[in-house]
């Protein structure tokens, strides 16, 4: 079964970014440069930007996938 993106867009006239999450995540870890690339602050998580950023949110994308999610 082919994949296919899911958009969906309410009532707002701000228009949605149309990339995934992913493709946000590296966009704006390489326009920020060295300043932190996540944080989740009800978790007291923050992560800088660093090489193996990226390979590791392509990581846990997987795993979701992988779970049906």
């Amino acid at each position: 079964m082919p994949t296919a993106l899911s958009y969906v867009h309410g009532a707002s006239s701000v228009p949605l970014l149309g990339e995934t999450i992913g493709e946000n995540l590296r966009r704006t870890v390489e326009q920020f440069g060295s300043s932190e690339a996540l944080v989740v602050r009800h978790q007291n998580y923050r992560r800088p930007r660093t090489p193996s950023c990226g390979s590791q949110t392509t990581r846990a994308a997987r795993g979701l996938l992988a779970r049906g999610g």
